[in-house]
């Protein structure tokens, strides 16, 4: 038996409804958004607390964005069946409110991989998400890991349900972290993932990986040496911005274009940094990648 947050009330108000989220065990609002009903809520997360995205990014109510919030109740260890969370918050169009509830989960129960539902699962200090047959790593409970190994797979209900993403912010600002083991089916590394982990040093692993995000490992100063295999054919602009020791870069991938490389990419890495690249794309990529926010003295070879 474990238990999962499922989403059980998407509602869309033109009020502020004040007093409707009382009996609620966790209220995220806007500020200024019905805070009368998030202060007296017995458990609040103000955006002042809110450490998962920005506010900014927070407030487009993306379906991640308020997974994320789910995640970050119930990695907090404090949860118990039936408690229920409301989201409340302005988009674009509307102010928002989404509800979801902790419920009972059999553990033999068959995964239907056609819904929509995202079950988060807690496997010792660390949560996934798991949708649609595949799991993202999501969160981490523990703030002092210094290691972290990113599976292959999980398994969940009696399946071996593959990794194959890293939710944004997963590890962001994680102070103690030093090493990442990527696992071999993680395509996707989001942005902001592992932004700030200041003394991250050693990255191994990820020969599946096809896309790395905006910022995805910016602020990672203590970072000397990275390998991006040859499925990779994205990576987002400031995706090692300011990695300050990264001296060894081996590009493997003949698949990247200068408009799949994103602007300043790479600015601020060591300034005698050698990037070696494929033999074939040498003279291309010297090209683009001098636009790419690294310095005079970087070199490029084959």
């Amino acid at each position: 038996m474990s238990l999962k947050f499922k989403l059980y009330g998407d509602v869309q108000r033109n009020d502020r409804g004040r007093g409707i989220y009382e009996s609620c065990d966790i209220i995220v609002a806007e500020p200024g958004l019905d805070r009368d009903a998030t202060l007296n809520a017995g458990y609040s997360m103000m955006p002042d607390d809110y450490n998962a995205l920005s506010w900014g990014n927070y407030t487009t109510g993306g379906f991640s964005d308020r997974e994320t919030v789910v995640s970050r109740y119930m990695s907090s260890g404090g949860y118990s069946e039936g408690d229920e969370i409301a989201i409340y918050l302005r988009t674009s169009f509307d102010q928002c409110e989404w509800r979801y509830r902790l419920e009972k989960h059999e553990s033999n129960e068959e995964t239907n991989n056609n819904t929509a539902d995202t079950d988060y699962v807690l496997k010792g200090d660390l949560v996934y998400a798991v949708r649609n047959g595949k799991a993202s790593f999501f969160y981490r409970k523990n703030e002092n890991l210094t290691k972290i190994t990113i599976p292959a797979a999980i398994t969940y209900n009696g399946k071996r349900i593959p990794v194959t993403s890293v939710y944004a912010e997963a590890f962001k600002d994680m102070k103690k972290l030093k090493t990442v083991v990527i696992g071999e089916n993680v395509s996707v590394i989001e942005k902001n993932a592992f932004l700030n982990c200041r003394k991250l040093k050693t990255i191994t692993g990820g020969k599946a990986l096809v896309s790395i995000g905006e910022a995805a490992f910016s602020g990672c100063r203590s970072l000397n040496k990275i390998t991006l295999y040859s499925k990779v054919k994205r990576i987002g602009k400031k995706a090692f911005l300011n990695c300050a020791k990264l001296k060894k870069i081996t590009i493997k991938t003949t698949k990247l274009t200068s408009g799949k490389v994103g602007k300043n990419a790479f600015k601020g890495i060591y300034k005698k940094a050698v990037f070696k690249v494929p033999k074939k794309k040498l003279a291309a990529y010297k090209k683009f990648l001098k636009k790419k926010g690294i310095g005079k003295k970087v070199k490029i070879k084959k």
